[in-house]
């Protein structure tokens, strides 16, 4: 007859055996297991991030086609397609709402409202620099997006570089239509100040583009 604590020894034995084969497995696969969690939150944070410079991109592309009084059809639709996906931390309920009203106007209100809101040149504007530091943060983790994704983040963030450099140059020249008396010197940089706003305009717009982009992929 077989002895009962020969039995039980061998299976004592092998439930420590078990133990500790599964105490060497669960650090790796706890470790799995919070890689997992902690790239989709990054992969989720850069994409809010993302969102939020899209919809601050758009409404700057509105500020800028209202002072050249390039108001369009085209870009009311744009605006539109931006604020009714946006969900960020801005309150975008009134600025909808007025974008869905003028979109509802015929041709020629459009135009007429174009013309009424065209600025005179040599005004200023606010214009701001925009930061993505989430994504700074987490530059070196990219790799948990597919290589085209990751190429246009990369290119967002080197495009919004360039807006922000601009908005330096539009600062510099705007305090300079303070400072030259010179009517010749002064009507040239009230030129440039005019310039940078087109460039920044068109610049917003690329971003904006370039973010739905990676938004529709995700």
């Amino acid at each position: 007859m077989d002895d009962p604590s020969s039995e039980m020894t061998i299976g004592t034995v092998g439930a420590i055996i078990l133990g500790w084969l599964l105490g060497l497995l669960s650090p790796a696969i706890v470790g799995a297991v919070q890689r997992h969690y902690r790239q989709r939150e990054i992969r989720n944070g850069i994409i809010c991030e993302l969102a939020e410079l899209r919809f601050r991109m758009a409404a700057t592309v509105w500020i800028f086609e209202s002072r050249f009084g390039t108001y369009d059809r085209s870009m009311l639709n744009c605006l539109l397609s931006v604020l009714e996906t946006y969900k960020g931390a801005t309150d975008a309920t009134h600025l909808l709402a007025i974008i869905k009203k003028q979109a509802a106007f015929d041709d020629k209100m459009l135009l007429e409202l174009a013309a009424h809101q065209k600025a005179k040149p040599g005004g200023g504007l606010n214009v701001k620099k925009y930061r993505v530091p989430y994504l700074d943060a987490n530059i070196g983790q990219l790799g948990i997006f597919e290589e085209e994704s990751r190429a246009a983040i990369l290119d967002i963030r080197a495009q919004l570089e360039l807006f922000n450099e601009e908005v330096d140059e539009a600062r510099l020249n705007l305090r300079m239509t303070f400072e030259i008396t010179n009517r010749e010197n002064h009507s040239a940089v009230v030129q440039n100040v005019e310039t940078c706003y087109k460039n920044l305009g068109q610049k917003a717009k690329q971003i904006a583009d370039r973010i739905g982009t990676v938004l529709s992929k995700r």
